[in-house]
């Protein structure tokens, strides 16, 4: 890649509220800014305590009681690993103890026909 000095502005990043990076001005094409650089982590981060640290906590804490009248749960599941993973995770975890919910997992979100 050839880059040229200075920098040329990226017009196109913006946050949420529709605001341009004030420090898209002198970044390369390509290149994260901190923020965008910590979502990354959140999202793909690798590696045991990388999302964790990040946070300062687990991502999710689910649990399951067998009837409401248990004080304690029967089954618990803390995921510190990254968004998606934790996502996995948890639909695998809903869908094994929701009888209301027939055969949940994250592939079935590729079937399209709502069944």
């Amino acid at each position: 890649m050839v880059r040229q000095y200075p920098p040329q502005p990226d017009q196109s990043r913006g946050n949420a509220a529709g605001q341009t990076d004030p420090g898209a001005a002198t970044r390369w094409p390509g290149e994260v800014s901190p923020d965008e650089l910590r979502q990354l982590r959140l999202l793909f981060g690798a590696g045991p305590g990388v999302v964790r640290r990040e946070i300062g906590r687990d991502v999710l804490d689910l649990r399951v009681r067998q009837s409401p009248e248990e004080e304690r749960w029967a089954e618990r599941l803390e995921l510190a690993e990254n968004l998606l993973e934790t996502l996995r995770h948890a639909v695998d975890f809903i869908g094994r103890h929701n009888p209301l919910i027939k055969e949940l997992t994250v592939d079935s979100f590729q079937n399209r026909a709502g069944q």
